[in-house]
């Protein structure tokens, strides 16, 4: 769902039903107020290009949406290629227990991120997981000297 676009095709798509929603936060905040769209049995949040949205002002918008979510059913994520100061400071305030993963150095973009979407039945998102990192388990990741991979059984 993003604005520019026909809000009553949006609409007609939602109501046929709904497990992956990607929005743009305006558009999300104006079907939350117009109740269209409640956000109480979200389980995964996910925030991508957190910089960006910094940068064009959203983040007031995202704050919003992430307080409509219910704590305590949903995982939430956020990515960002920079993640500066005030993305970190957002992080803070909306997850718990979070895992800050970094590839190259904070604050700079880098080519060593490779990006890959595996479609698995709810059933297998575990083994498939722990797959994907036995595979890595022994290689060097990036050119940190850490290589988390070698802690998997």
């Amino acid at each position: 769902m993003y604005g520019g676009a026909d809000v009553v095709g949006q609409l007609h798509e939602l109501r046929k039903g709904c497990d992956v929603l990607a929005a743009t936060p305006g558009r999300l905040i104006d079907m939350i107020e117009r109740g269209n769209i409640k956000l109480d049995n979200v389980e995964f949040f996910v925030i991508d290009e957190a910089d960006r949205m910094l940068d064009m002002g959203f983040i007031p918008d995202v704050r919003k949406i992430a307080e409509k979510c219910n704590y305590g059913k949903r995982q939430t994520m956020m990515f960002s290629a920079t993640f500066p100061m005030e993305i970190r400071k957002l992080a803070r305030e909306h997850l718990v227990d979070h895992l800050f993963l970094t590839v190259g150095r904070v604050g700079s973009t880098t080519d060593m991120i490779d990006q890959k979407i595996i479609k698995v039945s709810l059933y297998r998102k575990n083994d498939i997981l722990v797959e994907s990192l036995k595979e890595k388990k022994g290689k060097t990741i990036g050119t940190d000297k850490h290589n988390y991979c070698n802690n998997i059984p």
